[in-house]
């Protein structure tokens, strides 16, 4: 419903303003006019046939919904939205668009559009500056359409406050009269200034309006800027840690500086390859069920290449799922050295790892994507050869830490 709503929102008042616009173009806006009514009214066979929730049921029974409709709010400005107030064109003729008016009260929809789309589209702040800058040209476009009427109905060319006269060179073009009622809109609107004195009342009282609607715009946007700006901020310390509480904390402790460099690169490693470490706290608020589901949709072809899982049964597979952690290291990090006392099993999701000597250069092997090390340490058996080597990474890497196994 959001073209056929939007269409109304821009085009009526333009066709209304601007009369040559209407009687230029006029089957074209016809054709359209109709083409959106035709939309209005499939909207409402479709809310008859839409199911809703009751106490957590999803309702789908046809009577129940028609009856849940019929007596909501919702089906009345529906209703209105699409009397055929069209007849009246034949009293007042065909250059009126004002008969349509009523279209506009389907607006309520295009709110709930938006509000949908703002909770399942990926990036919701970008959405959100969208919609921002839609209102904010529709409410320019509305002030410039009304701005011109007005100047029709004061006379053109009166004083310098209301549009030229149309006698003048060029000021006789359709766009050029919309172009100039957008830009001096805009300068009002945005308090720029440099517009000509008003001269008439109804020129002051047409200004004191509209810098009091440049007062509230410019609250509105400074607030939706601020939420913008605090959710990313918000999302980002949700994401990854909290990196100004380490750095004051290492400098507080006089950590070497080479420590606070492998800090800071782990940090930017993080952020640089959009790397979580925190996965449980961010979907703590989920229901048990639904989060399980997640943890299965995103681990599960993890384990799925790991060689000793492939023949296990699904129900298996999704109990281990369950009680895997996310471990992120950065390159050049070491996950076990000799002598460390194993209580884990690993296993690679992304990237490689290298089993070096104490030089630190020799390789034993190379572990990579779907295998796993670790298993010996969760069965007590030591004094392996390998264990007593070093791990490295040296390249990107990502690991699940299996810690519940523990016999």
């Amino acid at each position: 419903m959001v073209p056929p709503i939007l269409y109304n929102w821009v085009i009526l008042i333009c066709r209304f303003c601007f009369p040559e616009l209407q009687q230029r173009y006029l089957l074209l806006w016809l054709a359209l006019d109709y083409l959106c009514d035709l939309l209005y009214l499939l909207d409402i066979v479709v809310h008859f046939h839409t199911g809703f929730l009751e106490e957590g049921s999803l309702i789908q029974d046809r009577a129940q919904i028609s009856r849940r409709y019929l007596c909501s709010s919702s089906f009345l400005w529906d209703f209105l939205s699409v009397l055929p107030t069209d007849l009246l064109y034949l009293y007042v003729g065909l250059d009126r668009p004002a008969v349509r008016a009523n279209r506009f009260l389907r607006s309520p929809r295009l709110f709930e559009a938006f509000d949908r789309i703002e909770t399942r589209t990926a990036h919701p702040n970008s959405f959100r500056i969208s919609k921002l800058m839609l209102y904010i040209f529709v409410t320019i476009h509305w002030n410039s359409c009304v701005y011109f009427a007005l100047s029709d109905f004061i006379g053109f060319g009166t004083d310098e406050w209301v549009y030229p006269n149309s006698s003048l060179p060029g000021f006789d073009r359709l766009l050029r009269q919309y172009l100039y009622s957008f830009y001096f809109s805009t300068l009002i609107l945005t308090t720029v200034g440099d517009t000509p004195m008003p001269q008439r009342e109804e020129e002051f009282l047409f200004m004191a309006i509209d810098f009091l609607l440049a007062v509230m715009g410019f609250a509105t946007i400074m607030g939706s800027m601020s939420s913008v700006i605090s959710n990313m901020n918000h999302a980002d310390k949700s994401f990854y840690p909290n990196y100004d509480l380490v750095k004051d904390y290492l400098h507080s402790q006089q950590i070497s500086r080479q420590l606070q460099h492998r800090v800071v690169d782990w940090q930017q490693h993080l952020q640089m390859n959009k790397k979580m470490t925190n996965e449980l706290q961010i979907l703590q608020h989920l229901p048990e069920r639904l989060r399980a589901e997640v943890a299965i949709s995103v681990h599960l072809p993890t384990l799925r290449k790991v060689q000793i899982f492939q023949n296990c049964e699904q129900s298996l597979l999704e109990e281990l799922v369950l009680k895997l952690k996310p471990q992120v290291y950065s390159p050049g990090e070491y996950v076990c050295r000799k002598g460390d006392i194993g209580r884990e099993m690993y296993f690679i999701r992304e990237g490689q790892l290298a089993v070096v000597a104490d030089d630190g250069v020799t390789q034993y092997a190379v572990l990579g994507e779907g295998l796993y090390f670790g298993e010996i340490s969760i069965i007590s058996i030591k004094d392996l050869i390998w264990l007593t080597s070093l791990y490295r990474i040296y390249r990107l890497v990502r690991y699940m830490q299996y810690n519940q196994l523990q016999s």
